[in-house]
């Protein structure tokens, strides 16, 4: 419904008991289907492929240092911190990825075509900001919505509007440093 509403469901995503790591994908629209008529008379159909898709991603699940079945993990951390791809971000693309060819947008000028706003808490919202800034990320983001995330120096992404939240007394975000703000 709202941004608010986006944060309260990475709330619950958060708290959420699963095995491994858990998102929302929100497809906005719809595949839209129109016929044309070409010259001869002869009719075609044709797939309008653009829509918009809202990604919630929930930050760090554990603190454990162990390899566990969950990608959030403080290696994951360390790893965006570093401007490395972590398996977390890896997921992350991977579930958006899936979710649109779920509605059979798989080609690259398709996926070049979708508009994604991507919404996060802590390292959600590192893993935002990389996949934004990454020029191999085949679709189009339009937006970051950031909580708590230490984002205050990775790269902003060219042709997307970043919102980034803090709590005063948070001291994770501090850990991204403040630029911008």
């Amino acid at each position: 419904v709202d941004l608010g509403a986006s944060f309260e469901n990475i709330d619950e995503l958060t708290y959420a008991s699963t095995y491994g790591s858990l998102l929302k994908v929100i497809r906005v629209g719809d595949v839209d289907q129109a016929w044309r008529r070409p010259l001869r008379g002869v009719y075609t159909r044709v797939l309008h492929t653009s829509m918009r898709w809202i990604v919630e991603i929930p930050g760090t699940d554990h603190l454990t240092m162990g390899t566990t079945p969950n990608p959030a993990d403080p290696q994951a951390n360390m790893m965006e911190v570093l401007g490395l791809a972590s398996n977390q971000r890896r997921a992350v693309n991977r579930a958006i990825l899936d979710a649109m060819a779920s509605v059979g947008i798989t080609t690259p000028e398709d996926l070049a075509q979708q508009e994604v706003l991507l919404i996060g808490h802590s390292q959600g919202a590192m893993v935002a900001m990389a996949l934004a800034a990454d020029p191999a990320t085949p679709y189009t983001v339009r937006a970051v919505a950031s909580a708590g995330g230490p984002i205050g120096r990775m790269p902003a992404p060219e042709d997307a509007a970043v919102l980034a939240l803090r709590h005063a007394q948070d001291a994770i975000p501090l850990f991204g440093g403040l630029a911008g703000e």
